[in-house]
């Protein structure tokens, strides 16, 4: 289970490392958004929680971030099907800058990433929520434990 739980992490902060960093590498990037930077902290977060040993710590960091990550993701996930269905209207715009190749690859790859990231992040939620009811159940049977000898 803890070596699920550090992939999971692991994975899920590679990813939003990939999400953070993916607009300084476009040709048409504009300034840093308030996201850009949670999806920093949180890839940061993530990535700590991968390589802190298993405990308390780790899994309160992971499901800090792995809450935000789902969060964020499901909303951006909806709002792109709702655009597609044609519920929400949305106008693209028009960019002057020839695209580069990071460009080429990175319109490939960005929903295949938003999704790995997306169940990524729900699965390492749900193991730090698991490992947190686990870590409480522990501490709440040792003082009886204790008491006794």
């Amino acid at each position: 289970m803890l070596a699920l739980a550090r992939f999971f992490y692991l994975i899920a902060g590679s990813c939003a490392l990939y999400v953070s960093l993916a607009p300084y590498f476009s040709s048409w990037h504009g300034s840093p958004s308030l996201f850009s930077l949670a999806y920093w902290i949180c890839a940061i977060l993530l990535l700590i929680a991968a390589i802190l040993p298993p405990g308390k710590h780790s899994a309160t960091l992971a499901l800090i971030s792995s809450a935000f990550l789902s969060t964020r993701l499901g909303f951006r996930l909806t709002r792109s099907v709702a655009c597609k269905l044609g519920l929400i209207h949305a106008s693209a715009h028009a960019v002057a800058f020839p695209p580069t190749a990071f460009d080429r690859v990175h319109h490939t790859l960005k929903m295949p990433i938003a999704i790995m990231l997306l169940i990524a992040s729900l699965a390492s939620l749900v193991i730090s929520v698991v490992i947190m009811r686990r870590l409480q159940g522990t501490a709440a049977v040792m003082p009886l434990i204790s008491d006794r000898t």
